[in-house]
């Protein structure tokens, strides 16, 4: 049995075998939900667009309409609407419908009065269609979040180089960055220190992905998680390190109270 239900719409504008295509289904295909009745392709139309259903149970002829199930196909297609799948229900058998039913990928083209063994037949299609796109949807959701989850790990580390090596460290460990001429200094939750050859500049560029960080004026980059108070008349910002007080510039210091306040 399918653990989630078949969200279905008939279609048939004799109100009476709606009910019978009704009973059917409780009995060979109790899997299968009735979320609307249409008795006129115009209300099918807003139906179907508006609770999106996994199955559309479709009869052809709607004389009262001057129209065909098919003419409501066409005008989904054309709205990009047609993504349920499609039971033909009709007492015509012409074979002008049959061929136009490929068109649609229609799964069964049952004929009025309706055989219920059949009827299971063409449910248990619909339930292996739709088995096998969630399936696919459930792979291409995995994949994603795979990738997202890969890119987040290549982007959790930054390779700091060095004199004689490059020191690789976990981004969130990073208290603060200055420069000093040349060179940047690297200061480390926990008090430790890396010299770099690399200029701020190029460690602005590498952190701009990642919003903790804010440079606060030309040659010192904070790291906003490990910021404990600051002042806004002496544009005093306190971190936890040994060296704790910097000073914004006052240029800088308005972006640095957008962004900690925004977290208040």
């Amino acid at each position: 049995m399918n653990v989630n239900p078949i969200k279905t719409i008939i279609v048939e504008d004799m109100v009476s075998y709606i009910d019978t295509i009704e009973m059917l289904l409780q009995e060979v295909a109790p899997d299968v939900r009735i979320t609307g009745k249409a008795p006129t392709l115009k209300e099918a139309g807003k139906m179907i667009i508006t609770q999106q259903p996994d199955l559309v149970l479709l009869d052809i002829q709607f004389e009262r309409e001057g129209r065909t199930g098919y003419d409501l196909l066409e005008e989904l297609e054309k709205l990009k609407q047609l993504k349920f799948q499609i039971i033909i229900i009709t007492g015509h058998t012409e074979s002008e419908y049959y061929s136009r039913a490929y068109d649609f990928s229609v799964i069964h083209f049952l004929k009025k009065p309706v055989n219920k063994h059949k009827l299971s037949d063409a449910i248990d299609r619909v339930r292996n269609n739709l088995n096998s796109q969630r399936l696919l949807m459930m792979n291409g959701l995995l994949k994603r979040d795979y990738q997202v989850f890969r890119s987040a790990s290549r982007n959790s580390k930054l390779s700091i180089e060095g004199t004689r090596y490059n020191e690789v460290v976990d981004i969130s460990e990073i208290v603060w960055i200055e420069a000093e001429g040349r060179k940047t200094v690297v200061h480390i939750k926990g008090g430790k220190i890396f010299n770099s050859n690399s200029s701020i500049g190029y460690f602005e560029e590498q952190l701009l992905s990642h919003d903790r960080f804010i440079r606060i004026h030309r040659s010192e980059i904070i790291n906003l998680d490990f910021v404990e108070r600051y002042s806004v008349k002496e544009r005093l910002i306190v971190i936890q390190d040994p060296v704790p007080n910097h000073f914004a510039s006052k240029e800088r210091f308005p972006d640095f109270l957008r962004k900690i306040e925004n977290e208040v």
